[in-house]
């Protein structure tokens, strides 16, 4: 078992963070586990209407096909220019 480390500011957090990201997507899902809440329903996030996904994913490939269908809707504002 991971002991919690303490969190400390530092100079290359960028780094950290990406490679917290890095680590989380080698994890695996463990058997039998699906695309959705944790004890069934739908998926809940914030890019949903009302935080919860219109439908049930019945697989990852499923929720990033639905993922391309939705993301040309999205607004993305440009930068300003400073």
């Amino acid at each position: 078992m991971l002991l919690p480390r303490p969190i400390m500011p530092t100079n290359n957090a960028y780094k950290q963070v990406a490679d917290a990201l890095q680590w989380l997507r080698n994890v695996l899902a463990p058997a039998g586990a699906k695309n959705g809440s944790v004890g069934g329903g739908p998926a809940r996030h914030r890019l949903f209407k009302d935080f919860e996904a219109p439908l049930l994913f019945t697989s990852n490939e499923a929720l990033h096909n639905y993922m391309n269908e939705v993301t040309p809707l999205f607004y993305f504002p440009e930068p300003a220019n400073t």
